[in-house]
């Protein structure tokens, strides 16, 4: 009956470290189950007891004892894990709060062009309404009208310019340098005029010589404007294509 008695708390021994085998652990954890304190003494009770063949010889108290070494071992298996998921959900409470600061700021970066785009809305809908759509449309025609307009008067007087009309009134006699004058004149209203009407084109021409006293006249006469990011660019002024 004794036999059978420490037979049965040896396999339940056994069946409860079993058990404890399954539960997830870390194979670097230096405190894993195999490793520890508790699973230590208690293995070393079970390899002594199965070493015993007399049982008068067996320590009765230190076999009582083994369920609670057992116990122990899996309280301290438990608080480790917890630990360890404690970690794992401070980690993932790190990356929710630099998610939601992330997702709070596009919120307010959604809100500003939210905010501009019912401005403009509103701004659109009042002129809307305060005029009529013929209104609106007669509007735009006079603008293209006056612009029409504007845009023939440049061409012509670039006609009379190219007609030699204005550069008669400089240049009255045969001196080489006014005549040089003129043809650089010339070459260079032609090389704008050209540009402006080559499609996909901006209209700009580069001029190596801002000094040229001609580049001078073109702007004496606001017949040119620079571009506004590299002043070595020049095109015809109000003219579309």
């Amino acid at each position: 009956m004794y036999n059978s008695r420490i037979r049965s708390c040896l396999e339940r021994v056994e069946k409860d470290r079993r058990d404890l085998r399954r539960l997830p652990k870390r194979a670097s954890d230096e405190d894993s189950i195999n490793g520890s304190l508790y699973s230590v003494r208690l293995k070393s009770e079970l390899d002594r007891l199965r070493a015993t063949s007399n049982p008068s010889q067996i320590d009765t108290t230190k076999l009582h004892c083994l369920p609670y070494i057992l116990a122990v071992d899996q309280l301290e298996t438990t608080n480790h894990q917890s630990y360890q998921l404690i970690d794992i959900l401070l980690k993932q409470e790190e990356e929710l709060k630099s998610k939601i600061a992330k997702e709070k700021s596009l919120n307010g970066q959604l809100s500003q062009l939210n905010g501009l785009l019912n401005g403009r809305f509103e701004t659109i809908g009042s002129l809307t309404r305060s005029q009529s759509p013929r209104n609106i449309l007669n509007e735009l025609e006079k603008k293209k009208e006056a612009s029409e307009k504007s845009n023939k008067i440049l061409l012509l007087q670039l006609k009379q310019l190219l007609n030699n009309q204005v550069l008669e009134t400089i240049t009255t006699d045969d001196d080489p340098d006014l005549k040089s004058l003129r043809s650089e004149l010339r070459r260079t209203v032609e090389t704008l005029l050209n540009e402006m009407f080559e499609q996909s084109s901006t209209g700009y021409v580069h001029i190596a010589d801002m000094d040229s006293p001609i580049i001078h006249f073109l702007l004496s006469g606001d017949l040119i404007t620079l571009h506004p990011d590299d002043p070595s660019y020049i095109r015809l002024r109000d003219f579309g294509k």
